[in-house]
This record gives structure tokens, C-alpha cells and sequence, in this order.
């Protein structure tokens, strides 16, 4: 994929042509790791105003994990964790399922990503939303080491 095809993807607005084609990115990413080369622009996305933008791009960047032989992800981990603070239940859940495959190949970022979690302020959500995302940053405090 050229890099204008790939731009126009990343960026397109929300809609459910988009979502399709950001899964498609997904599953070429985990088969082949094309989008490792991209890795710089993932990291912009970050930078997003429009949350469904970076989430896009932090989903992306956790799933080059598998492929960061130059440890891109141990350089910027401290953003993708700080992107974890005061999100709608929604998104943080999706976020947390994304850091699950950091740690599966990541295991010295382990550490860090335990003690970040291990920080979030679950109390700003209501009971069902809370007991959700607790369920989740237990599955993986269980599964870090």
C-alpha cells in the first residue's frame, strides 16, 4: 500500500467503510507487519484532536509490537499509557485490550504498563462501566507475568 493510500485511510472520517478498512490494516499488520515502516506516522496520529483518529493510531501502534525490533514502542510508551486518563469507559476498554498485545511480546515494557493500570482512577466511571473495566485491568494484572 503507498503511503497516500494508507494516509487516506488512517484519517477518513468515522464511518463504517473506514472501520472496515482500518480491521483490513489490522490483519495485514498481524500477518506481515507492512505498517511497522509506518510506524512515525502512527506515532502523529497520537496527536489526534478527534479521538476515534488516535485511537486509530494507538490500536496500531500496540499491534507492532510483534514487529518493533528497534523498540519504537519502548520510546513512546509513557504517551500511549498517558492517553489512558479520564477516557470514556468505551475507549479505554479498547485500550486496554490493545496494551494486552504489547505485553505478549513486550514483556520488559511489563513494568511500567503494570504500574500505570494499576493507577487508573476507576472511580470516575459509573458501577457497570467500573466493574468492567476493573474485570479488564485484572485480566491483565493476572496475565503480565
Amino acid at each position: 500500500m503507498k503511503k497516500e493510500e494508507l494516509l487516506k485511510v488512517l484519517y477518513a472520517e468515522d464511518t463504517l467503510e473506514a472501520h472496515q478498512d482500518i480491521l483490513k490494516l489490522e490483519k495485514m499488520s498481524d500477518a506481515i507487519g507492512n505498517l511497522y515502516f509506518y510506524f512515525d506516522e502512527l506515532e502523529k496520529m497520537l496527536m489526534s484532536d478527534e479521538t476515534y483518529i488516535w485511537l486509530r493510531g494507538y490500536n496500531l501502534i500496540c499491534k507492532q509490537a510483534k514487529w518493533d525490533s528497534e523498540n519504537k514502542i519502548n520510546k513512546i510508551i509513557d504517551k500511549l499509557l498517558d492517553k489512558l486518563d479520564n477516557l470514556d469507559w468505551k475507549v479505554l476498554r479498547k485500550c486496554l485490550q490493545s496494551l494486552n498485545i504489547i505485553l505478549l511480546y513486550k514483556s520488559d515494557l511489563s513494568d511500567v504498563i503494570c504500574k500505570k493500570i494499576k493507577e487508573l482512577n476507576c472511580s470516575i466511571y459509573d458501577k457497570g462501566c467500573k466493574c468492567l473495566i476493573e474485570r479488564d485491568i485484572n485480566y491483565l494484572l493476572t496475565h503480565i507475568n
